[in-house]
Parts: C-alpha cells; structure tokens; sequence
C-alpha cells in the first residue's frame, strides 16, 4: 500500500492532475522525498486504463508542463529535483484500473487466504479479474487479492 500523503503532496496531485491528463495521463502518485538538505519530487504518471505504454514523446510533454506548472505556482520552499517516470512493470497492483493496465501479462497473486496464483491476466472488471493459470482459467475477487504485481518475462 501506499503511504499516505502530506498536505503539501495533495496540494501538488491538485496542481499537477490538469497537466497530466492534459497529456492523455493519468496522475498515478506524487512524493516529495528528503535527504538531508536535498529534497526531490516524484511524480508518477501511467495511461489511463487498458494495456499500452506511455510513449517517450508524452512523457517529455508532460515534464515540460509540470515543470513549467511548478515554476508559475511555485509550492515548493527551496530548491528540488523533479523526477517524472512511470511506475514500473513489477510495481504492486492494487487498484482496478492498475491490473487494468496489466492485461495480457503474467501476474503474481497472493490472495487473503494465504494461497497464491501466477498467470496471463485476460481480464479485470470493477469486482475482480480473470487469470489463466497452468490449470485453466480463474476469477479472484479484488478484495480477496492481498498483494499482486506484474512479473517479468525473459
């Protein structure tokens, strides 16, 4: 799960969601990370829905306007790095429209009972997805799925 976000970093989803979707995006999440005096800004984008990638061109598209958001608005005290990128083929899934994004890859399921399930996504609705595992086809209810994430095929 994701950690919950500071004022500031709702404040900045409220900036920056315009510009993203501005961009065919979808605004996945934002973190302002400290280290020391250094602080960075994490924004992470991903299509809306459906299997695909973001492309080169849409993700500088949508660096240039977040940065430039930034600059006018200009939230944030002091300097920082921004940071803008997708979120990875083996991130958690855990929301609908994140195993949506899934679809034609193998993922991994723990499900609440402890039990486990590895296969093809083929499918999700708004209550659960459909996977195709070494033995036949199976539907697992979103709230039954304890962790999950796309796994990495050579």
């Amino acid at each position: 799960m994701t950690k919950p976000r500071t004022k500031l970093e709702n404040e900045l989803v409220d900036l920056l969601r315009p510009d993203c979707e501005a961009a065919g995006l979808y605004l996945e999440e934002v973190s302002l990370k400290r280290a020391g005096k250094y602080t960075r800004l994490v924004v992470t984008v991903d299509l809306p829905r459906g299997p695909g990638a973001v492309n080169e061109e849409q993700l500088s598209q949508v660096t240039l306007e977040i940065s430039r958001h930034l600059d006018e608005a200009d939230p944030i005290k002091g300097t920082y790095n921004l940071e803008v990128s997708t979120p990875g083929i083996e991130r958690p899934l855990e929301e609908e429209r994140q195993f949506s994004r899934a679809i034609g890859h193998r993922v991994k399921v723990k499900i609440c009972d402890g039990t486990r399930e590895e296969g093809k996504l083929v499918d999700t609705t708004t209550e659960d997805i459909e996977l195709e595992t070494a033995t036949g086809r199976r539907t697992i209810a979103l709230t039954d799925i304890a962790h999950a994430q796309m796994v990495v095929q050579f």
